[in-house]
This record gives structure tokens, C-alpha cells and sequence, in this order.
């Protein structure tokens, strides 16, 4: 069963609020590793944390926080925030939420 945030943020997708990154978007993505859901404080709400490969601006960074996540569709193998799109690397277990 999927988890709350997974859900209302698979809800804000599917209702249309966001595009599906193009294939352009995605090739040129940074890949995050590692990855789980955190909670961040104030009004941020949900972000990613892991490990980049391919950052533009941080290059490969063993830990990152992402700006707040727009779209989350790891079934898919992509997330948006609100800085950027980034391909999600498998995950051995699920993703936790912190």
C-alpha cells in the first residue's frame, strides 16, 4: 500500500496540475540514488533526499536535499521539483518517508 504523500502527490499528476517531464527532459536529468521522502520544515512540505549524479549546479554529491517535490511517480522513475526534473534510480525496499 502506498503511502500517504506518495498518494496525494500521484493525485496532483494524474488530476493534471503536472506534465509528464518530455524525453529530452529526462535524458538530461540528474539521477538521484538512495532516495527517500522527507518532510521538510515551514512551508516547504515534501522533498527528496539521496545521493545526485549529474547535477548541473552540485555535480555528484553523496547527500542532497531537493527543492519541494511537484511531482512524484517513482513507478515511473521520475520525480519534479520545483527547480528541476530527476530520474529516480531503483529502489531495493520502497521508499521511506522521514
Amino acid at each position: 500500500m502506498r503511502q500517504l504523500p506518495e498518494l496525494l502527490l500521484a493525485l496532483a499528476f494524474s488530476t493534471g496540475a503536472t506534465p509528464t517531464p518530455s524525453e529530452a527532459d529526462l535524458a538530461d536529468a540528474p539521477v538521484l540514488s538512495n532516495w527517500s521522502l522527507a518532510r521538510v520544515s515551514g512551508d516547504v512540505g515534501l522533498a527528496l533526499v539521496g545521493s545526485v549524479k549529474g547535477h548541473p549546479r552540485l555535480g555528484d554529491r553523496p547527500a542532497v536535499v531537493t527543492s519541494e517535490l511537484v511531482a512524484f511517480v517513482p513507478d515511473q522513475g521520475w520525480a519534479v521539483t520545483r527547480s528541476r526534473v530527476y530520474r529516480l534510480a531503483p529502489q531495493h525496499g520502497g521508499a521511506d518517508v522521514h
